[in-house]
């Protein structure tokens, strides 16, 4: 059976390493998620933070 996390719990545990420098071994060990698990949590996180891409800048045509 696949385990369940609330929003909330996955933040929180992906904050522990990208806020607080936690390591992922040690973040994964405390909140009792695999690293795996946690690793994904961690790169939508940083992601997100990204922001979307910039968008190349839009010229008005001048005739």
């Amino acid at each position: 059976m696949v385990k369940q996390y609330s929003a909330e719990f996955k933040l929180e545990a992906a904050k522990m390493v990208v806020d607080h420098h936690y390591s992922v071994a040690k973040a994964a060990q405390a909140m009792g998620v695999s690293l795996a698990t946690l690793n994904r949590w961690v790169k939508k996180l940083r992601l997100e933070r990204q922001g979307p891409p910039p968008q190349s800048p839009s010229y008005a045509r001048t005739d």
